[in-house]
């Protein structure tokens, strides 16, 4: 039980005394400060406990909502991360021969078959470093419950004559036998075959005994579940990671690396915590782990924008962070309260140790970079597109070739200053907002590069901080000035499948949510709010733009996939370029420096669907702080991508 409701309705339903643990963890963990020791309880006797909880009732008879204030009992102020809270805290921080239920560790040893040859031979190449034997142990096994052992279910056969069958839209009634087996939900797969008729019951067992009979599932309930215990029964110190969008997977602590290790069962990777969100191009807002050791916030290890675009995502879900934080903490307080010294100790030095893995970022990304990750591989595809997992991999954008060049008349809108000697200067002084779009318009079903050189010049008075407010690159469906200020002159218009890469200079936290700036970042629709950013270049990566230096950005847009990415070179002689940070990703992207630039990838996104055409737009704006922002080129090519090419290359 996490919280109690505070009304007058409940005072005579005040919670088992049995169930008053979470409560007192809680008020232990509240008087603790952040990673130090839990301390010291030993446990009573049988006939202590009964007495304790005899005398908690009647306390609890007497005065209990004074009893609860007095031990702060835990709660999140939200019913929907209680359940899923409460959900996790039962079914993975239990001992292990609870969440074998009816099953043993017997049934499950006398399924994994002997490793060692496989063991001996990722010793020998091994897949990371440093790599140990519990690292091998854990590929090993990851890779034959996979390959072996669990199969996926979906597209489901028909149980009659073996073709394809569909889901019924309503749910099946589980029958008693499956509800003993935790079979708390039933999907009903009916043939395609009108004749056949045939009806395949797909029950969600959440009990490892079932599971070991079906050996059938999917990632969010039985593939991690059932590996978890896997791993446990293997000795392996793990946990299960929730994510509130609909994945989960696992985790277990390596000894060699000296942080908690990913790995996923349904796609046999290990140690590729940049997966979903550089691989699958998921989005993600809460990363939560839970297990026997206690909880953790792990969402920074699994996102590349944690600092920046995540803390949007996370306000969105109304979830309180002071609250899920102390929940987190509490729960991890209520698991080690019994547990050994020794234990306890072991226990803090490997937070210690987390701690410092999950504040080292940049080497996550740089990894990732190497690791050249991919979209999801397990599930129909057709499944995968439709949840947006299908990814960004490399070999669906490489820098093409030119096939012709398109024309562009223009039409105008606000104050811009077109100048043969300088081009398109968007502002000029305070409180401006203007556009200009190409009468040409832009196919969705052409693949092409838009080429933009640009430059700001912040007037004196602004000094290092730069000024307001920025620029946008729009691909819009109508040629209209959008809202000024934060909105950079496009916010607003357009339709849904609408896009624009928007250059910021001017942090507008209160109507934009931004991000640090400066930053590049792509937004569908037309809203320059960041909870419309598709993605966004990282804190730090793009340097002091405001200084009257020309800059080049490039813009590829492969019109098979509506996948878009944005490169910005940079001229060398801007002694501020963060040169750890030019790619995103720690390294130099693919070693693209010559005398005079320096580039970087910056933005990734797939666009959504819509019909029609657009008009290629440049939109500006800045309030009473401002900076002239002058556009020297501009063109945009009708372009060829080569399929077979996995890397990027220079345009011939």
């Amino acid at each position: 039980m996490r919280h109690l409701a505070e009304s007058d309705e409940h005072k005579n339903h005040f919670p088992n005394p049995h169930l008053l643990s979470p409560y007192i963890a809680g008020y232990i963990s509240r008087s603790l400060s952040p990673r130090s020791l839990i301390p010291d309880y030993s446990v009573p006797t049988q006939t202590e406990s009964d007495d304790i909880f005899q005398l908690a009732g009647q306390a609890l008879e007497q005065d209990g909502f004074q009893l609860l204030r007095l031990i702060g009992f835990p709660r999140t102020y939200n019913d929907e991360l209680d359940r899923i809270l409460g959900r996790l805290l039962k079914t993975h921080c239990v001992p292990l021969s609870l969440q074998l239920g009816q099953a043993a560790e017997r049934d499950i040893l006398g399924v994994i078959p002997n490793l060692e040859d496989e063991i001996f031979k990722l010793l020998q190449n091994p897949p990371f470093e440093p790599f140990d034997q519990e690292d091998a142990k854990v590929v090993a096994l990851c890779r034959w419950f996979k390959k072996d052992y669990m199969k996926w279910v979906d597209p489901i056969p028909c149980p009659s004559c073996g073709g394809m069958t569909e889901s019924e839209d309503e749910a099946g009634t589980p029958t008693q036998e499956e509800l003993a087996e935790k079979g708390k939900r039933v999907e009903l797969h009916k043939c395609l075959d009108p004749e056949c008729g045939g009806v395949r019951r797909f029950v969600r067992y959440g009990s490892v005994k079932a599971l070991l009979r079906t050996r059938e599932g999917r990632c969010v309930g039985e593939w991690a579940h059932l590996f978890h215990c896997f791993l446990q029964v293997s000795k392996i110190r793990a946990r299960y990671v929730w994510n509130s969008e609909d994945h989960v997977w696992c985790e277990y602590y390596s000894s060699s690396q000296k942080h908690w290790v990913h790995v996923d069962p349904c796609e046999a990777a290990v140690n590729q915590s940049m997966l979903y969100d550089q691989g699958w191009g998921k989005k993600q807002a809460f990363c939560l782990a839970y297990g026997r050791d206690g909880a953790e916030d792990v969402t920074p290890v699994y996102v590349s924008d944690f600092s920046t675009d995540c803390q949007i995502r996370r306000r969105d879900k109304g979830w309180p962070e002071i609250q899920l934080k102390q929940s987190l903490k509490d729960d991890t307080t209520l698991c080690r309260l019994q547990l050994p010294l020794s234990e306890r100790l072991l226990l803090l030095q490997i937070d210690k140790n987390q701690a410092d893995w999950v504040s080292k970022a940049p080497i996550r990304l740089k990894q990732s970079r190497k690791d050249r990750l991919n979209g999801r591989i397990s599930g129909p595809e057709k499944w995968r597109k439709a949840r947006d997992e299908l990814g960004l991999p490399e070999s669906n954008m490489s820098k093409p070739k030119i096939r012709m060049k398109m024309p562009l008349g223009y039409q105008t809108f606000g104050n811009p200053i077109c100048s043969e000697k300088e081009g398109l200067i968007l502002t000029s002084g305070p409180d401006q907002t203007s556009a200009l779009y190409s009468l040409q318009p832009v196919s969705q079903s052409t693949s092409w590069k838009a080429v933009m050189d640009f430059k700001f010049e912040a007037p004196i008075e602004a000094g290092e901080s730069g000024a307001a407010d920025g620029i946008a690159v729009v691909f819009s469906s109508e040629r209209k000035l959008g809202e000024g200020g934060f909105g950079l002159g496009y916010s607003g218009i357009g339709k849904q499948g609408d896009f624009a890469i928007e250059i910021d200079t001017y942090l507008s936290q209160d109507h934009a949510q931004d991000p640090p700036i400066p930053h590049i970042s792509i937004h569908s629709p037309l809203n320059a709010h960041h909870r419309n950013s598709l993605s966004c270049s990282l804190p730090d990566q793009i340097p002091f733009l405001s200084d009257g230096t020309l800059h080049t950005l490039e813009i590829y847009f492969k019109a098979s996939s509506r996948h878009v990415r944005v490169y910005l070179q940079l001229r060398s002689n801007s002694d501020n370029v963060n040169l750890d940070r030019r790619d995103g990703e720690g390294s130099l992207m693919d070693g693209e420096k010559d005398d005079e630039r320096i580039e970087m990838k910056v933005c990734d996104a797939i666009i959504p669907f819509s019909e029609g055409v657009w008009f290629l737009g440049f939109t500006g704006s800045c309030g009473g702080l401002w900076q002239r922002q002058t556009i020297s080129r501009w063109e945009i090519n009708e372009v060829e991508f080569d399929e077979t090419n996995l890397t990027d290359t220079n345009d011939s």
